[in-house]
């Protein structure tokens, strides 16, 4: 679940930088321990199947006077000696206040070593704490995802170290929002068709309406493919198409707002371009069209919804393009630094390429030279091929 559509960092620096004529001005005042938290709560990922995970990051900023980077890959400077002291939990609250009532009892998470991306940062003993803990007890959402108002759930997050201040947070868990076509439609008319040779300007037009606890909103298109490389195998694999963030025009809606966006075929190439690019030992790719026992997966549309902390929080961290680099710190962690919130991930199924989309990939000129068959071809393949000894990539 940390694959997530905010790719964030899950490290900060403190540095602060100061200007003097007076050379003996000490730059490093006394160190002060600073927890930094990281965490997107989020109810079962509907891609996941049986037990589903949460995970919160807990880490330390660091202050020193060596060279920035080779602290920063130092373990020590951001990762704390003994996780064995910490402890993370989990409440359920009746408000947002975050000494309201408690409901049930606390959940008391465990810690791992987890995998992290390689960066400036250390890679070493990536320590997570983590929950597989429900945190939602809410209505099969493939039957209805529309938010329920009189359902709400709100979780505290508290980090206790020995001689030191609670760390403390709220946030409200983020669920449902008002679907829309192509969501809403039927599976043998839910299409999608990004290219049409007789409308150049063709576009996948979608609907849906937004959840008042959310600020942003992502579309997501899952398109599976089959690849045939020279070892002989034939591999099933997929790549996502993920569309620019959508911003509703309220942080404080009290109800819900017509959202409308479309998706077109160049960003999505420029995607699977990115992913397939590499056509080294390839003999043939093919979209997926037809679906079996033996290979259930069909092509997929999601959005996942974002709350305003989440907004605001990439707002500040993005890059600066302006004159003042100066960016203010955010954080809506009490007695620490960093981001506690949550998400949610809706996804429909069931979904179908466009054969006039399919060709497109196959024929033009942007696109070509990844050894995608066309419709007619990748049809008969798919026809003919033992999708029993097809060997999943993902």
């Amino acid at each position: 679940m940390i694959k997530l559509f905010f790719k964030l960092s899950i490290s900060f620096v403190l540095v602060f930088s100061f200007f003097s004529c007076d050379e003996d001005f000490d730059l490093v005042t006394e160190y002060t321990d600073q927890t930094v938290v990281y965490a997107f709560l989020e109810h079962k990922d509907p891609w996941v199947y049986g037990q589903d995970t949460n995970f919160i990051v807990v880490n330390k900023a660091f202050l020193g006077e060596a060279n920035i980077y080779d602290m920063a890959a130092a373990p020590d400077s951001t990762h704390y000696k003994n996780y064995d002291s910490i402890s993370v939990t989990l409440q359920r609250i009746e408000t947002v206040d975050p000494n309201s009532t408690p409901i049930g009892n606390p959940i008391v998470l465990s810690y791992t070593t987890h995998y992290k991306d390689s960066g400036a940062f250390s890679r070493e003993n990536n320590v997570v704490f983590y929950t597989t803990h429900y945190l939602m007890d809410y209505q099969d959402v493939n039957l209805n995802p529309t938010p329920d108002p009189n359902q709400s759930y709100f979780y505290r997050l508290s980090i206790k170290k020995p001689g030191q201040a609670e760390v403390y947070a709220v946030t409200k868990m983020i669920r449902g929002f008002q679907e829309g076509k192509p969501f809403t439609l039927a599976p043998p008319v839910r299409i999608i068709k990004l290219y049409d040779a007789d409308k150049p300007n063709h576009k996948l037009v979608v609907k849906f309406g937004t959840n008042v606890d959310a600020r942003i909103y992502q579309l997501h298109i899952r398109t599976y493919y089959y690849e045939k490389r020279t070892d002989g195998n034939i591999y099933i694999d997929y790549f996502d198409y993920d569309h620019p963030l959508i911003v509703s025009s309220s942080k404080n809606a009290t109800q819900s707002e017509d959202i409308e966006t479309s998706v077109t075929i160049g960003p999505y190439l420029n995607k699977l371009l990115l992913e397939c690019n590499d056509t080294s030992g390839v003999v043939w790719r093919a979209i997926k069209n037809k679906t079996s026992s033996e290979r259930p997966e069909t092509h997929a549309m999601g959005i996942t919804l974002g709350s305003q902390e989440t907004y605001v929080y990439n707002q500040i961290t993005q890059p600066s393009n302006g004159i003042v680099q100066t960016k203010p710190n955010y954080t809506n962690i009490t007695n620490g630094l960093g981001i506690f919130t949550s998400k949610w991930n809706f996804w429909r199924n069931q979904f179908t390429i466009e054969e006039k989309t399919i060709n497109y990939i196959s024929e033009g000129d942007f696109s070509k030279h990844l050894k995608f068959m066309n419709a007619t071809d990748g049809q008969h393949q798919m026809d003919v091929m033992d999708h029993s000894v097809v060997i999943k990539r993902y």
